[in-house]
């Protein structure tokens, strides 16, 4: 089910909203290589899937958004089996943005502003109500205590590509490693690096069943040296990749 809702370009304040919809993936639907001449913010609510911009690669769950910039080329599609739905708002700003969009963004908190968008039919008065209001929670929550457990667990599912690490996820959050460890393994039951590494062999296993070869497999799950990642998976498996690959083939 996918429904498009156009806006006149109307302006309101610095903000002028130009579009807004929600769409049920089907398996493995996509859009691009494309670029726009607008702002465009997704948030997903339910599933998983990939982004790709300038180089860079995420893995998108529910309660996080990826962020399109105008003029910028970039690349989505919906996992195969478990496709996502998003809801999306697009729009222009006079001047500097209302504060700083990252490429995916982990903002549970937002699913009541996107919802609302889906659940309505939003002139440009409404959406820009709607666009101001996730500008100021996302500028709350740069200021406000962090659930630093949840913000760790979505870097580390939308950068486990980019060889994220724990000490790098401590530093981009602002804490002690130490204590990053303590808060993830008191909500999640496991370290921050246990579940990075289980994250990584899961997806990496996935791969190689579907016959991805061994050097797309360490590459797609943040491992630049081969050596490296055959010794990790087999410590994790018990097998090599390429055993594994003819095993489960």
């Amino acid at each position: 089910m996918m429904r498009n809702i156009s806006v006149a370009n109307e302006s309101l304040s610095n903000l002028k909203p130009v579009i807004a919809g929600y769409e049920d993936c089907s398996s493995g639907h996509f859009f691009g290589p494309a670029i726009r001449n607008h702002w465009l913010i997704h948030y997903v609510i339910s599933g998983v899937g990939y982004f790709e911009i300038e180089g860079k690669q995420y893995t998108v769950t529910s309660g996080s958004m990826f962020v399109i910039p105008p003029y910028i080329e970039t690349f989505y599609a919906a996992d195969k089996d478990k496709p996502w739905s998003y809801i999306w708002i697009g729009f222009e700003v006079d001047g500097p943005l209302p504060c700083s969009l990252h490429d995916v963004i982990h903002a549970p908190r937002a699913a009541e502003i996107f919802e609302t968008v889906k659940n309505s039919k939003p002139g440009a008065l409404h959406l820009t109500a709607r666009l101001w209001e996730l500008f100021a929670l996302l500028s709350d929550g740069e200021q406000e205590h962090t659930d630093y457990a949840e913000a760790a667990l979505g870097i580390i599912q939308s950068q486990y590509i980019n060889g994220i690490t724990v000490t790098k996820i401590a530093e981009l959050l602002n804490i002690n490693r130490t204590y990053l460890s303590s808060v993830f393994k008191d909500k999640y039951g496991v370290s921050p690096k246990k579940y990075l590494l289980d994250y990584r062999m899961q997806i990496a296993s996935s791969l190689l069943e579907k016959g991805t070869r061994v050097t797309v497999t360490a590459n797609s799950v943040g491992y630049t040296d081969m050596f490296t990642f055959s010794k990790a998976f087999k410590g994790y498996y018990g097998l090599s990749p390429s055993e594994y690959a003819k095993k489960h083939r």
